[in-house]
């Protein structure tokens, strides 16, 4: 399930990461087949949303706050290249910057999404080796009592045969 999520973060990233590249190259040389990713992973990005959702519900709510913020802002930023698609002009400096800082806030949110991932990771990890921990003292406590018995079972038989013994 961890491993799902964190690809599934990843796959999230990286359809962002298209829609970016492809909407750069459009708006330097203008030239549609640049959009293609951008379409191609506005598409996926709600599919993959609500996966993450899915495997999430469990999270905390910072982190289910996260998620849904980083697809509002995804959103947002579609809604705004979108704009500066349909203008045939150049797009103008601050609605570039404004872009940029959206795709900023996108990358902070994606952030913290993938450090609850690592911190939930490691606290599998320590959970497992404690596991691990109990069953191996769990396993050593038992080969003592088998021990225990064996040498006290072998007692009483000594005895016995030594009761026989000093009995003829």
């Amino acid at each position: 399930n961890g491993y799902k999520t964190e690809y599934l973060v990843t796959e999230f990233e990286k359809h962002i990461i298209d829609m970016e590249t492809g909407i750069r190259g459009y708006l330097l040389i203008r030239e549609p087949i640049f959009l293609k990713p951008f379409y191609q992973a506005q598409k996926k990005i709600p599919i993959i949303y609500s996966q993450l959702t899915t495997l999430l519900s469990n999270a905390p709510l910072p982190v289910r706050q996260n998620l849904s913020k980083a697809l509002n802002l995804s959103d947002q930023w579609a809604k705004n290249i979108k704009r500066l698609i349909k203008e045939k002009h150049s797009p103008v400096t601050k609605d570039l910057m404004a872009a940029k800082n959206m795709m900023d806030a996108l990358r902070h949110e994606t952030e913290k999404i993938e450090e609850y991932i690592a911190r939930q990771r490691k606290t599998d990890i320590e959970r497992a080796r404690l596991i691990n921990r109990r069953v191996l003292m769990s396993n050593w406590a038992s080969f003592v009592l088998i021990l225990i018995l064996v040498a006290g079972f072998q007692l009483i038989l000594w005895r016995r045969f030594k009761n026989i013994v000093d009995a003829r």
